[in-house]
């Protein structure tokens, strides 16, 4: 087979060719895998295996395959079990020879949507998470079963990593690309070379054959992935990007169905040209009970949907559906349906005294291997979808269904179970996922959040001090979604969370807020607000009018220093665009880079000037060069440009079509064509200017139209 070059070793009971074989191990001969080992337990013996460095003796129970295949992208990394008897694996690696220079990012993919995910550097530790009461927050992350060692330069990623050498300009990826089988750990050893490939397989038991491990490696040139060169999953085919509401960070809980209606109104009377209208948490009577809605809602949520519809959009709903509060009725009439350590004692999926008060703030998870659960959900989900008609339900909390191994299944194979069960109860609706380990989502989940909530504020300092990665905030949310950008399109749509432009009912200053919108629009495929439209001054409704058409963005290249520094370039159209963002806490000074450059709201920027960026500010330019005609700045979108469906040149001139959503009124800068009719745009001449040697035409639109 191309790309495989196998060993065989064998290890037995007795010596010499007459030795009973207990294991048949097909080893790659390859240079950067050096060391491996699987540990297992039979019949109430531990044993363990190590291969790469020759065997130990086991008893006469499994065989292993390992392989490495050639791709036409890089190469797969496979290992095959084979157990004669049932027995309990207890851990599986392989580690690989993996210098890291100081130079040297290291991308770290967090455990679940929230967790904190960007570049590192080489000498960086994860910090331990601190304070009194940690079993309030452990839950949401891995601190309670990930043993990490709080080292410099000891660094883990879960599902996927990445190494950008800086010296050769290139980017090696390694994805997990069966996550099926559980979840693939990736540990950073920068100080002895290596990156240990772990498999997190405690409480699963193994009998006959079954894939443990595969892993896809990758290298290009840049930072970017070509979009057919990674492997393993496809995402579902869903409208991408769009645009909508949610209720969540404006009224939290506090919502009715008056402050729904009221919101769907607003949008509806300007028509809005979004595509979901959303209610998040607060509907339901309590968590868990997701059958009916409460008072605040005496119509219903059917007529809710309704609603939604009649006024031209899909309707989407907030359920956390695996898990239960102690003020839910079904924790009351059902506790046999809740996952148990022991028989006894329940399994605690975390702490949130707003649903239930300070006393009674925790929640529990169900035990979906249970068929009344299975039909208690799907009756769920039936009601929601098809009796209610919703077109998406946000899904939020399902980490819970892999707090622990149990069912002869480790918590990443619960975790992709859970979510099979998940996406076959909803059918051909649309699933939006939250708070879940994301390989779990891989080509299940239709949109799936990449960070974590954003904040009304930029980091919430209390969480940020005992280090909780999964903790509210907007900076850790821009990170994961600038980082998590390689999911986007090809494993789900990605779902960055809100932006927010209101003056009230926040404390983010005006950079944060632009970087918010402007790092969604970039990178988002679903992109919401929470804010109350109505309230808008003109100026505001004005910006948040200029993200319409919201358009698809083809990333060329992503830069970043470890002061959270980013240089993107990205691609509308045929138009190329420089994004630069100061995620950090202090200024930053950027020479801008050479050629014409273009800022909505500022005009033509003198090129490679040197320009100061507050802390937290993020700007975008418009790049155009070379003498073709093209579209050279707008002060009617964010992107400039992106409010033109078409332009094109002809005998007799220029050909321009704005795109229907396009509502502004403002000017449209375009370089002129050539020939005696380069200045006719519709078949109506238009004056020439003149900028350093270039012919400008400069257009005047109203209310989306050309005048």
């Amino acid at each position: 087979m191309k790309g495989m070059v196998y060993g065989v070793c064998y290890g037995g009971i007795g010596s010499g060719k007459k030795a009973i074989p207990l294991i048949f191990l097909s080893c790659p001969i390859m240079s950067d895998i050096f060391k491996g080992a699987i540990v297992y337990r039979a019949n109430g013996v531990q044993y363990r295996l190590a291969f790469g460095e020759g065997l130990l003796d086991p008893a006469n129970i499994i065989a292993i395959t390992m392989a490495s295949q050639a791709t036409e992208a890089g190469r797969t990394l496979s290992l095959e079990v084979d157990a004669a008897h049932e027995i309990l694996l207890e851990e599986l690696y392989i580690e690989m020879q993996q210098p890291v220079g100081l130079d040297d990012q290291l991308f770290l993919n967090g455990y679940q949507s929230w967790t904190e995910s960007r570049l590192y550097g080489p000498a960086e530790r994860i910090q331990p998470l601190r304070g009194p009461l940690p079993h309030l927050v452990n839950t949401t992350g891995d601190y309670t079963f990930y043993k990490n060692p709080h080292q410099a330069g000891h660094l883990h990623a879960w599902s996927f990593t990445s190494l950008h050498v800086q010296k050769e300009g290139k980017t090696t990826f390694w994805m997990d690309t069966a996550p099926e089988t559980g979840y693939t750990l990736f540990e950073w050893r920068v100080p002895e070379g290596k990156l240990v490939l772990r498999k997190e397989v405690g409480g699963r038991l193994l009998l006959g054959k079954a894939m443990l491990m595969q892993v896809e490696i990758l290298t290009t040139v840049g930072t970017e992935i070509a979009q057919d060169s990674l492997p393993g999953f496809e995402a579902r085919q869903v409208a991408a990007p769009v645009s909508g509401w949610t209720s969540w960070y404006n009224y939290y809980t506090k919502i009715d169905e008056g402050i729904i209606l009221e919101n769907l109104r607003a949008f509806a009377d300007r028509k809005m040209p979004i595509d979901f209208f959303q209610i998040d948490d607060g509907w339901q009577p309590a968590v868990g009970d997701w059958m009916t809605a409460n008072s605040k809602f005496p119509k219903g949520m059917a007529h809710i949907a309704q609603q939604v519809h009649a006024a031209g959009y899909k309707a989407g709903l907030w359920l956390a559906p695996l898990i239960v509060a102690e003020d839910a009725a079904l924790y009351h009439d059902h506790p046999e349906w809740l996952l148990t350590h022991d028989g006894e004692r329940l399994v605690e999926a975390g702490f949130n005294p707003g649903w239930a008060g300070l006393m009674h703030g925790t929640y529990f998870v169900l035990n979906l291997d249970l068929p009344e659960v299975q039909a208690h959900l799907r009756t769920v989900f039936d009601t929601v979808l098809n009796v209610w008609g919703y077109d998406l339900v946000k899904l939020d909390f399902l980490f819970a269904a892999a707090l622990i191994p149990c069912g002869g299944k480790s918590r990443g194979q619960r975790m992709h179970e859970a979510f099979s069960m998940l996406r076959e109860w909803c059918g051909d609706k649309l699933i939006l996922g939250c708070g879940v380990p994301l390989a779990a989502a891989w080509g299940q989940a239709d949109y799936c959040r990449i960070g974590p909530d954003i904040g009304l504020s930029w980091d919430l300092g209390i969480a940020r001090a005992i280090h909780l990665r999964e903790r509210i905030s907007t900076q850790n949310a821009l990170h994961n979604t600038i980082n998590r950008r390689h999911f986007s399109d090809r494993y789900f749509a990605n779902d960055p969370d809100v932006f927010i432009l209101r003056a009230s009912h926040n404390k983010l200053s005006a950079e944060e807020k632009m970087s918010l919108l402007l790092i969604n629009q970039i990178f988002g495929d679903l992109l919401f607000t929470s804010d109350a439209i109505a309230d808008y001054d003109d100026a505001t409704m004005r910006l948040y009018r200029s993200t319409f058409p919201v358009r698809p963005q083809k990333i060329l290249s992503v830069t970043a220093d470890l002061e959270s520094l980013y240089r993107i370039s990205f691609q509308c159209g045929s138009r190329v665009y420089m994004c630069i963002s100061n995620l950090g806490d202090e200024p930053r000074s950027v020479d801008l880079p050479h050629g014409r450059l273009y800022r909505s709201g500022e005009g033509f920027i003198s090129p490679g000037q040197d320009v100061t960026f507050k802390p937290h500010e993020t700007r975008v330019y418009l790049m155009s060069g070379g003498n073709e005609v093209g579209i050279v700045g707008s002060d009617m979108h964010i992107f400039p440009g992106c409010e033109v469906e078409s332009l094109t040149e002809g005998e007799d001139g220029l050909r321009l079509v704005l795109h229907p959503q396009a509502s502004l009124s403002g000017t449209l800068v375009l370089r002129a064509g050539s020939g005696t009719h380069g200045s006719k745009v519709n078949g109506r001449p238009q004056q020439v200017t003149m900028l350093e040697g270039i012919p400008l035409l400069n257009l005047q639109v109203q209310d989306g139209k050309l005048i």
